[in-house]
């Protein structure tokens, strides 16, 4: 066809020119000679640079993390990772300093993190603390962007974990004497802010009682020579809790039985007659009562052996004698107390009626 380029001849000739070059020959069919094929330079040129495929390298263990994939454009440079500033506590402000990274101008975007997950809307340089974030550590993730460059994301190492406001707590006093059988109790100015639960514990040398929970406490046998102070617990909500303790009592001291009555007898004051001691009641609460009889004497009162028990039958040593009962009372973390009967009339021997003797004071 008129005007045709035949270009199955002109693609021959092309490629048999290419591969002259490729295999460094020096002539082509028409005797032509060809120059060598030039060296390929070992560096690449700052051209062929920007077109090299880019691999993140791996941070080391601990190093803020850096996030990549390979990509025909260069990765822009992380700065160091911003350190977060502030209280990790309820309603406190967290901050960091904007990040330098390269090169040039490289856009930044943060979004800040609870235990690595986003919280929406926190996207700032700040973030205020809010009551989901107690209990959790704090991070934040930053993404920089520049046009023809492969983007990286960093993250900085996590704060808290977060942790309530604090409240205003009062130490705590005790009232009372430190004895056995006596109460103490405790009271403290309010707390704050807003309204505060107070929890109350007794301790025993700081070492808690058990059940000791009321602002009042009784003390008993066990507390004897030991201190007892008193601990105050404040809790409110978005606070943390509190505790204030107050000043130790003095070594607590035996307990004082009340009452203790003198006692009194019944029965006839003759041989052969038996005497009742009446010891009335004793407090507080349960006291043992133990008993012991004595006979008049010319040099003092005389023990009787044996006779121990609430009620004696005299006998004839006991003639011309008078009779008297002593009462003791026990209880454990109080000091005992004894309390003597008056004495009968002297005891008629078994033969002489000496009447019948009502109940003695």
């Amino acid at each position: 066809m008129p005007g045709h380029r035949p270009l199955r001849s002109r693609g021959l000739g092309a490629l048999i020119g290419l591969v002259a070059v490729l295999t460094g020959a020096g002539a082509i069919g028409n005797g032509r000679q060809l120059p060598p094929p030039a060296p390929v330079p070992a560096t690449p040129t700052a051209a062929e640079s920007s077109v090299q495929p880019n691999v993140a390298a791996e941070a080391p263990s601990g190093a803020p993390s850096t996030k990549s994939q390979s990509s025909l454009h260069p990765m822009v440079e992380p700065g160091d990772a911003p350190a977060i500033k502030g209280d990790p506590r309820y309603g406190s402000e967290l901050r960091f300093a904007r990040p330098d990274w390269r090169p040039g101008s490289v856009a930044l975007a943060y979004q800040w993190l609870r235990d690595g997950a986003a919280i929406p809307g926190a996207t700032d340089r700040r973030h205020r603390l809010s009551a989901d974030d107690i209990g959790h550590e704090v991070s934040v993730r930053i993404t920089g962007t520049r046009a023809g460059f492969e983007t990286a994301v960093q993250e900085t190492d996590p704060v808290g974990p977060v942790v309530g406001q604090e409240l205003s707590p009062q130490t705590p006093s005790v009232y009372g004497w430190a004895r056995v059988g006596g109460v103490l109790a405790a009271g403290v100015r309010p707390w704050g802010p807003g309204t505060v639960r107070l929890a109350w514990q007794w301790y025993r040398d700081g070492v808690k009682i058990d059940g000791a929970t009321a602002t009042t406490y009784e003390l008993v046998a066990a507390d004897l020579g030991h201190t007892i102070k008193a601990r105050v617990r404040g809790t409110a909500k978005l606070f943390e809790p509190a505790s204030r303790f107050s000043r130790p009592t003095a070594a607590v001291v035996a307990g004082t039985l009340n009452p203790t009555p003198v006692p009194v007898y019944s029965g006839v004051a003759q041989v052969g007659q038996t005497l009742t001691a009446l010891p009335k009641r004793w407090g507080p609460g349960d006291v043992t009562l133990s008993f012991q009889w004595y006979r008049s004497g010319d040099h003092g009162d005389v023990r009787i052996k044996g006779a121990t028990r609430a009620k004696y039958t005299l006998v004839d040593a006991d003639a011309g004698h008078r009779v008297k009962v002593r009462v003791t009372g026990r209880k454990p973390g109080y000091t005992s107390v004894q309390r003597y009967s008056a004495w009968t009339s002297t005891v008629a021997s078994g033969g002489t009626s000496a009447g019948t003797a009502p109940t003695h004071r």
